[in-house]
């Protein structure tokens, strides 16, 4: 049985369709016993309406609430998820996190009892794919540098010394591509920050590394280290795959399964 603060028509269809009961604080509720009860309560007013509701949760730093769900899937508290986006390089007030859980809660992704905790991953992926959108760039540049692996380390100590922000998109960290990992693209806060003493060519013939200027906090958000350098996690990884080409797109279906496994233990 699914307990939410409150319920909606359309809510209540979902979970007729899934066959689960459920029940709100409101008033609404669905009872169904298979072959034997079917009662439904609807039409009571939401009486924990968000002053200000934000308007999608599924996109933006608030996506940060739902996105944190596939690194650790259940809570004890909000201020427990507040401090685990803290911890995974994510940014938002705590008032920001209660409200998305409303919005979580009333799609009936997210279920709050004893715990605060994913109800349906693979749905939670499908609403964060609906609603992605590309980081909006405010530069890019293609350069040249003649060791990539430790020019890739000075932009992480150029970042940490800066507060800037920065990490790699590599899919082929958490797939099999069909293509070589010519050119990484690096996407930070400050291109001028991280190329701080890193000596390298600007070139639109043969680069190596294409910096990408965004303030984009879900492209930061909980990245994976190795060999000194931050890497897009691979729920970020995902959604700029299946939002990409044909050959990015069947890559990407791996890449679904693995998140799936990872966010229900299995």
């Amino acid at each position: 049985m699914v307990i939410v603060p409150y319920l909606g028509p359309s809510a209540l269809d979902r979970l007729t369709e899934e066959g689960v009961s459920g029940i709100d604080l409101s008033g609404n509720g669905l009872v169904i016993v298979p072959g034997e009860w079917f009662v439904r309560s609807t039409g009571a007013k939401n009486l924990f309406p968000s002053s200000a509701p934000i308007k999608n949760v599924y996109r933006g730093a608030s996506s940060l609430v739902a996105r944190v769900f596939f690194a650790c899937p259940t809570f004890s508290s909000v201020h427990e998820i507040s401090d685990e986006i803290l911890r995974r390089g994510g940014k938002t007030s705590l008032s920001t996190v209660s409200k998305a859980l409303k919005g979580l809660e009333e799609d009936l992704v997210v279920g709050r009892g004893a715990t605060i905790h994913l109800l349906q991953p693979s749905r939670l992926l499908d609403l964060l794919l609906e609603n992605y959108r590309d980081s909006k760039v405010r530069l890019t540049h293609r350069i040249r540098v003649s060791d990539r692996t430790r020019g890739l380390r000075q932009f992480a100590q150029n970042a940490q010394e800066s507060g800037a922000f920065v990490a790699g998109d590599l899919p082929s960290r958490y797939v099999v591509m069909p293509t070589s990992d010519d050119v990484v693209r690096v996407y930070t806060s400050s291109i001028k920050q991280i190329t701080r003493d890193v000596e390298y060519e600007e070139t639109s013939r043969f680069p190596n590394v294409e910096l990408i200027e965004t303030e984009d906090q879900t492209v930061y958000f909980d990245p994976s280290e190795s060999e000194g350098f931050l890497w897009i996690s691979p729920l970020q990884t995902y959604l700029m795959l299946v939002t990409g080409g044909k050959r990015e797109r069947e890559v990407a279906a791996q890449l679904r399964a693995d998140l799936l496994e990872a966010s229900t233990g299995d």
